[in-house]
C-alpha cells in the first residue's frame, strides 16, 4: 500500500509540473515547491515503519489539499515586474530602514544568548531538552516581543532585498545591510537551539531569488548562488552539532537510523493520523491554526488538548511529529474544515495569481505569504503564533502601500 500511495502522490504531482510547465526548464516558484514534495513524498521509501498505516483515502485527501494550495501558485507567473513610483518608493525606503533598524537590533538582542549556549560546556542536548522542558533562555520583555516578531518578516525583508538590487540604485552598503537584517530570524531560532532558522532562512532566500531571477544580471546571479553556498557552509557549523545532540546520543547507527526515518516522516505521518485519528477536531479547534482568535470563548462539547501528555494519551500516538501543514491542519480542524480552509486559501491565490504575468510589489509581498505557508509548511505549519499571525496581518497591510504601480520595467 505504501508504494501504491507514494506512487499516486508523485504522478499527481508530476502531471501538475508538466501542465504548468513554462519557460522551457526553468525552475519557477511553482516547480520549486512541486520538487520539495515530491523530494519529501520520494523519501518516504526510506522510511519503512510497519507501525504506520496508508492508504488511498488519505493519499487522495493530503493531494486534493496539497493541489489547492500549490495550483495558484504554479499560476503565478511574474516575468515581468512593475517599477515603483515615487511616493512608493520612499514608502519603500522608510520600510526597508525599519527593517534595518529593527532585524540588526534584533541580532544584537539575541546574538549573546547564542554566545552563551554554544560556547558553554553544556550539551547541545540537554540545553534543547530543558527549553523544551519550559526553561528559557531569553528573558520576556517589550525587546524580545519586538525582535521575536520583526524576525518573522525575513520573507519579506528577503523580497525587498531582491527587489532593490533588480530595480533601484542603491549603495551596496544599504543593500547589504538588509540582507542582514533578514538574519534576525536564523538568531532567533539559534537562541532556543534550534536548527530551522538557517533551513527556513534557505528556502526563503532560494524562493525570493527564483522570483527576480529574469531580473537580476548573469554576474550578480552567480555572485548569489555563491552566497547561498557560503551560507549553507555556516549553517553546516551549527546544524551538524544538534544534529549530532539530537540523533547520536544512543550511538552512531541508531543516528543515521533516525535521521533517515526524520527525513522521510511528513508523508507516512499524514497517513498515519488520517488512519488512526479520524476525528481529531474535537481535540483541536481554529485557534490551533490562528491562535490570534483565540478569545477563550470554548465550547462545553469540545474538548481541548493542552499538553503532549494529553494529547498522545487521546490520540494514542505521538502527534508532535512533522506531517506538513496539511497534516497540522488535520489535527486541528479535521477533515470538513481543512477542505474549507483549502477552498478559502485556493480562492485568495487564485486571485493573487491573477493576470501575473506582469506584477507589483504588492502582489509580490502577497504571493510570499502565500507561498510561505506551503513552503514552510513543508514539515509542519510554521505559522501557528500569535506573533506570526500579526506578522500575516501586517504583511497584508504592507502590501496596500504598493498596490498601484507606474511605469513598467522589463
Amino acid at each position: 500500500m505504501m508504494y501504491l500511495c507514494i506512487i499516486i502522490t508523485l504522478l499527481n504531482l508530476f502531471i501538475v509540473y508538466i501542465y504548468y510547465k513554462r519557460n522551457s526548464n526553468k525552475l519557477t516558484i511553482g516547480n520549486y515547491l512541486i520538487s520539495l514534495y515530491s523530494f519529501s513524498v520520494l523519501l518516504t521509501l526510506l522510511n519503512v515503519d510497519e507501525t504506520i498505516i496508508f492508504s488511498i483515502k488519505a493519499t487522495l485527501f493530503f493531494n486534493i489539499i496539497l493541489l489547492l494550495f500549490i495550483i495558484p501558485v504554479m499560476r503565478f507567473k511574474g516575468n515581468n515586474i512593475y517599477t515603483i513610483r515615487s511616493n512608493q518608493l520612499q514608502i519603500f525606503n522608510v520600510v526597508s530602514y525599519l527593517f534595518i533598524i529593527s532585524g540588526i537590533s534584533a541580532i544584537i538582542f539575541f546574538l549573546p544568548t547564542v554566545y552563551k549556549l554554544f560556547s558553554s560546556n553544556i550539551s547541545l542536548l540537554v540545553l534543547r531538552t530543558n527549553m523544551v522542558g519550559g526553561e528559557s533562555y531569553v528573558g520576556p520583555g517589550a525587546f524580545y516581543n519586538i525582535s521575536n516578531l520583526i524576525s518573522q518578516f525575513y520573507p519579506i525583508i528577503l523580497i525587498f532585498y531582491f527587489y532593490s538590487i533588480s530595480f533601484l540604485n542603491k549603495s551596496k552598503l544599504f543593500n547589504f545591510l538588509l540582507l542582514l537584517s533578514s538574519t534576525s530570524y536564523i538568531f532567533n531560532v539559534l537562541s532556543v537551539v534550534g536548527r530551522d532558522g538557517f533551513i527556513l532562512w534557505l528556502m526563503s532566500y532560494i524562493f525570493s531569488f527564483l522570483l527576480f531571477r529574469n531580473h537580476i544580471s548573469k554576474k550578480s546571479k552567480q555572485k548569489h548562488i555563491k552566497l547561498l553556498y557560503y551560507t549553507i557552509g555556516v549553517a553546516l557549523l551549527f546544524i551538524v552539532p544538534i544534529t549530532i545532540a539530537r540523533f547520536f546520543y544512543q550511538g552512531h547507527e541508531a543516528g543515521l537510523d533516525s535521521i533517515v526515518k526524520y527525513s522521510g516522516a511528513q508523508f507516512a505521518n499524514f497517513n498515519n493520523f488520517f488512519n488512526r485519528i479520524p476525528n481529531p477536531e474535537k481535540y483541536g479547534s481554529f485557534t490551533d491554526i490562528f491562535p490570534i482568535f483565540n478569545f477563550n470563548f470554548r465550547s462545553s462539547d469540545v474538548i481541548f488538548l493542552d499538553s503532549w501528555e494529553e494529547k498522545v494519551w487521546a490520540f494514542g500516538i505521538d502527534t508532535n511529529v512533522f506531517s506538513t501543514f496539511i497534516g497540522s491542519f488535520y489535527l486541528s480542524i479535521g477533515k470538513v474544515g481543512t477542505f474549507i480552509l483549502g477552498i478559502v486559501f485556493f480562492v485568495l491565490g487564485y486571485l493573487i495569481s491573477k493576470n501575473s504575468n506582469q506584477v507589483s510589489l504588492s502582489k509580490i509581498i502577497l504571493i510570499t505569504l502565500f507561498a510561505q505557508i506551503i513552503l514552510h509548511g513543508f514539515f509542519y505549519y510554521k505559522l501557528a503564533y500569535t506573533v506570526s499571525n500579526i506578522y500575516m496581518i501586517l504583511t497584508v497591510f504592507l502590501s496596500l502601500f504598493f498596490r498601484k504601480t507606474s511605469s513598467f520595467e522589463k
